[in-house]
């Protein structure tokens, strides 16, 4: 992997690219923010293994966040009000260099949105993720965590260092399993939590309008998904 890393900005934008997917205020039926998606050229879709190899790499993932970063600080001058989420996984964030590549970014701050995942840490490693997410909350960063209720992404783990977060996602394709009755009781929870503790709720995985308006009724108004992508196909 070391090997196959040592390569060019032109290498690494034949093999990757982006896509941006729109969050959507559904009260104003505008785009909010966008999320940036790393999509392989050859299947379109997120490259897991290739991701997980780099990031495994503290140097690897240095270089690749890097060219990462250049990428977006072109889409934030581009359009100064664009504001964009860049996925890291908890793995990352242990890494001193992935806090030093992300100070590059902080002229840009107000358009960044930095997005936790749910990959799992390996043992030892959670008081050095917590010491980062203070760490870029003094830098005032704007964090979200996603994709709760699964992975690393426990309830018990947002209550523990909820202090450092501005929005939490969920997702219904992950609990595409639930009854009707559970889900309106997940949504209804998550809803009041968010709402109390200040905290911008954002919905993902919707895919029609009977969906978007079943999350809505719970007041929820920050949706994601192939709903909203069709519809706002021409950002």
């Amino acid at each position: 992997m070391d090997t196959y890393f040592q390569t060019t900005v032109q290498k690494l934008n034949s093999e990757f690219t982006f896509e941006l997917e729109p969050i959507v205020n559904i009260q104003k039926m505008k785009i909010s923010d966008f999320d940036l998606l790393l999509r392989s050229r050859k299947t379109n879709s997120f490259p897991s293994k290739m991701f997980s190899s780099i990031s495994a790499n503290e140097n690897n993932n240095q270089q690749f966040l890097q060219w990462i970063i250049n990428n977006l600080i072109l889409q934030f001058q581009a359009n100064p009000s664009k504001i964009i989420a860049i996925n890291l996984d908890p793995l990352q964030l242990t890494y001193q260099s992935t806090l030093a590549c992300l100070k590059n970014l902080l002229p840009y701050k107000k358009q960044l949105i930095i997005e936790l995942t749910e990959q799992l840490l390996p043992l030892g490693q959670l008081d050095r993720l917590t010491k980062a997410l203070k760490y870029l909350r003094f830098l005032d960063f704007k964090i979200a965590l996603d994709d709760l209720g699964s992975g690393e992404n426990t309830l018990q783990f947002l209550l523990n260092n909820s202090v450092y977060f501005k929005r939490i996602k969920i997702s219904l394709l992950k609990f595409k399993t639930l009854d009707t009755l559970s889900l309106d009781a997940l949504l209804t929870f998550w809803s009041i939590f968010a709402h109390k503790r200040q905290l911008e709720l954002v919905v993902e995985g919707i895919d029609s309008n009977k969906k978007s308006h079943h999350v809505a009724d719970k007041h929820i108004y920050l949706q994601q998904g192939f709903q909203w992508k069709k519809k706002f196909n021409s950002f």
